[in-house]
């Protein structure tokens, strides 16, 4: 072997040195933290937890708190919340859970991100999230299985309608929530039992309303995102709502700039047309002759026009 081979094999071999000694001290880093953690107090290990998912939640003026919390270290750091409350912003009201299970990544926390796994119990339901986020990048995959999100108060905290629905399915999200150009995304899930409670939502007496199942799968990437199935209700059915969407969005360096591009087909029970007795009249652009309604709807993301479709 010459000098010049020589000199080649000892360049070639500098990148796998760095890595070694990286993974070492990487390792070396996570044996300290976690041991460090398994002298602590549990009492510590619980505040500093609670108080760093708080830190994070601040900014969106949310919050976490429970009865009672507990932690395991046995196969890894999982910080546990029984009866929890979820604080959202007002005038949402609080989310009740019978458990939360967190269990943060100590690679990540050592590379500078937050991230790890959550799971979530109510009732006979179940979602399971992964999440790893720096800075304004976040990456998460998710699952749900009999989720309910009417039990929890999700749909009245974000929507301000008391309602109930069963959710099943999974996703995965990468990108930058504020940069929609540079989002991947995937959504494959199916909404059952879905039910409005007889209330009065915006100063109109609103019926109790039911419709059978909402379907959604939905993929984004290289800048658009494309409505494979979204369809609510099924034709025939006892629904109160019958949909069908299809369609992309044009994603640009911001929502602002993003753009539509749908058509919708739907039809409303005369329990609906006759609580809001208006809402024919508005629509009746749009009305067909089977006594549905059909309308494309195009334009920026936040201001799109609906065209009647003759």
């Amino acid at each position: 072997m010459n000098m010049e081979q020589t000199a080649e094999t000892v360049e070639g071999n500098k990148p796998r040195r760095f890595f070694k000694k990286a993974g070492w001290a990487v390792f070396a880093a996570a044996c300290l933290l976690f041991f460090t953690l398994l002298k602590l107090p549990e009492e510590k290990i619980k505040n500093f937890i609670l108080g760093t998912v708080n830190a994070r939640l601040a900014p969106q003026g949310m919050s976490v708190s429970s009865e009672k919390t507990s932690v395991s270290i046995i196969t890894g750091i999982s910080f546990t919340m029984e009866k929890a409350v979820i604080s959202l912003p007002p005038p949402a009201q609080p989310v009740l859970l019978d458990e939360i299970e967190i269990s943060p990544s100590l690679l990540s926390l050592l590379t500078g991100r937050l991230g790890g796994k959550v799971w979530i119990k109510n009732g006979g339901g179940r979602m399971k999230a992964s999440v790893s986020v720096k800075g304004g990048l976040v990456d998460a995959s998710f699952s749900f299985k009999d989720f309910d999100a009417g039990k929890l108060g999700i749909v009245q905290s974000l929507a301000g309608l008391k309602a109930g629905a069963e959710l099943t399915g999974k996703g995965f999200f990468e990108g930058d929530p504020s940069a929609p150009s540079g989002i991947t995304a995937s959504l494959d899930a199916k909404i059952m039992r879905i039910t409005i409670d007889q209330q009065t939502f915006y100063g109109f007496s609103v019926p109790q309303l039911g419709i059978s199942a909402i379907e959604a799968v939905i993929s984004a990437g290289g800048g658009r995102a494309v409505i494979k199935t979204l369809t609510a209700g099924k034709p025939g059915a006892d629904d109160d709502l019958t949909a069908k969407v299809t369609g992309e969005v044009s994603l640009g360096k911001q929502w602002s700039t993003s753009t539509l591009k749908l058509k919708t087909r739907f039809s409303l029970s005369q329990k609906i047309l006759k609580a809001f007795i208006l809402i024919d009249a508005l629509l009746a652009a749009g009305k067909q002759s089977d006594g549905g309604y059909a309308f494309d709807i195009n334009g920026p993301f936040y201001a799109p026009v609906p065209v009647p479709v003759k």
